[in-house]
């Protein structure tokens, strides 16, 4: 990116009547030219943004709605040159901020495609064959006259719910299936003779898997270049930057979190511990459990990385003290733990010294700690276990061998947080770990959501059952 003040760069398909994007974010433009606080705003708006995306696919509202209304004037596409090329100095910018680990590069590049997707949507003049084609995708037109062996023709319409009336006016199209691999498993969509059949209607389920795919290449290709991008003052200046506001913003969602959680999703109580411990705390908390339930004691960093996560997980001051104080009693005298320990584990509640209320480690946090010696239990144990050692410990989580066998291969490859989200997702199979591997709270809050809904449907299932029994007696008398 020029520091000097070029003239806007000429971007192609920059017309409000244009059936594709202006861009496919698959070339970096060299020649936009903005001031560096300028990038430092566009680039926190941006991640902002996709945080929001983040939260309604959690929700399962709508994306497009929300674009609608809340996408930055900044970067519209509907706007001119300048706008067009702020997105794309935003979306590079923090791609090349997020390519530092594979969990945050995985985060940066699913919220992406769901913007895309969304900004698609809103525009309805755009051509969804189109752009699947300028993305490479050789999409061919299905002629129900022409092809119309009833066979297939049966099979095709099986698939599509609810079954039109008059199949001829259903715009159908094919491609190779390895075009569309990630779509087959669903058995959504018709296979036959190494094509897959998919329905006008449904292209855009085709273009999010090939968006995707393409983006993960771009991020790989800026992921070798990001030394020698970050020699530049001005780039490091502006990651510098971002991470401080990030870091600020991480803090202000823990305490948020912490405020907002529901009552019969938080830690009341020393026994709640013990209740969730196996099922809703991640691996690195859980183990921390386990050893201080073995060894009655903690040494510095693991008590404060444990002391912080519970006070996040909404456990009140009180029952923290008395937590710690019974897991160490069969070692430590009272008077002794009062004197040694009580302060510390006030002072991170923000009762004692500065009364700064301390925020939970992120997983970032967490990783880059100073790797634990001797008795310490600290860190993240996809990283600083030996790999016997992982092994064993997943072996007695309750999970399969195919489950321990994925996790391994991320620490392996050194994907710790992509780790802890297939540690999630084995936990609780179907349920797509979406924000899982930033840090150990959400994953405590999104397994505590999980139990509370599958706690309601079994009461919801109980008590209809004894409805339907108390309905049939009834009817006897």
């Amino acid at each position: 990116m020029s520091g000097k003040k070029d003239k806007p760069a000429k971007i192609e398909n920059n017309n409000a009547d244009s059936d594709v994007p202006p861009t496919f974010y698959d070339k970096i433009n060299d020649n936009i030219s903005l001031n560096l606080m300028k990038l430092v705003e566009l680039v926190l708006e941006r991640y902002l943004l996709l945080k929001d995306i983040e939260s309604l696919s959690q929700k399962k509202e709508s994306i497009e709605e929300h674009i609608k209304i809340n996408l930055p004037e900044s970067i519209r596409w509907n706007k001119d040159n300048e706008a067009i090329n702020n997105d794309m100095a935003s979306h590079f910018l923090l791609a090349l901020i997020m390519c530092k680990n594979e969990s945050e590069m995985k985060w940066f590049i699913r919220q992406e495609t769901k913007l895309y997707k969304a900004r698609i949507d809103n525009h309805k003049k755009y051509n969804m064959y189109k752009i699947l084609s300028i993305l490479g995708v050789e999409l061919s037109k299905f002629d129900f006259k022409k092809d119309n062996e009833e066979k297939l023709v049966n099979n095709i319409l099986f698939r599509m719910q609810p079954t039109p009336k008059n199949p001829e006016a259903i715009n159908i199209f094919f491609c190779k299936f390895e075009d569309a691999l990630n779509l087959v498993p669903s058995h959504e969509f018709f296979l036959h003779k190494g094509n897959i059949y998919i329905p006008e209607s449904d292209l855009h389920k085709l273009f999010m898997l090939v968006f995707q795919q393409k983006m993960e290449k771009t991020m790989s290709k800026i992921r070798t270049k990001t030394e020698s991008i970050k020699k530049d003052r001005r780039i490091r200046e502006i990651i510098n930057i971002f991470e401080k506001e990030k870091d600020r913003i991480s803090k202000e969602e823990a305490a948020k979190m912490e405020k907002e959680m529901p009552n019969d999703e938080k830690l009341r109580t020393m026994n709640d511990i013990d209740n969730c411990s196996e099922r809703c705390f991640p691996l690195c908390m859980n183990l921390i459990e386990r050893h201080i339930n073995q060894y009655s004691h903690l040494t510095h960093f693991g008590r404060l990385q444990y002391t912080l996560f519970l006070k996040g997980a909404g456990l009140p001051v009180d029952e923290a003290l008395k937590f710690f104080q019974k897991k160490y009693e069969k070692k430590t005298p009272l008077d002794k733990f009062e004197k040694e320990y009580a302060y510390n584990i006030r002072h991170s509640y923000g009762l004692e010294g500065k009364r700064v209320s301390y925020t939970p480690y992120t997983c970032e946090k967490i990783i880059n700690m100073n790797a634990p010696m001797g008795r310490e239990c600290h860190g993240c144990p996809y990283k600083t276990y030996s790999a016997e050692n992982l092994r064993k410990i997943l072996s007695t989580c309750n999970l399969s061998p195919l489950d321990i066998e994925e996790i391994m291969s991320k620490k392996k490859n050194n994907e710790y947080q992509l780790a802890c989200v297939k540690y999630f997702e084995a936990k609780f199979p179907k349920i797509q770990g979406e924000g899982i591997g930033i840090h150990p709270n959400k994953y405590f809050s999104s397994a505590m959501k999980i139990l509370k809904n599958i706690n309601n449907n079994k009461t919801k299932k109980e008590e209809n059952i004894k409805e339907d029994n108390t309905m049939d007696i009834e009817e006897n008398n």
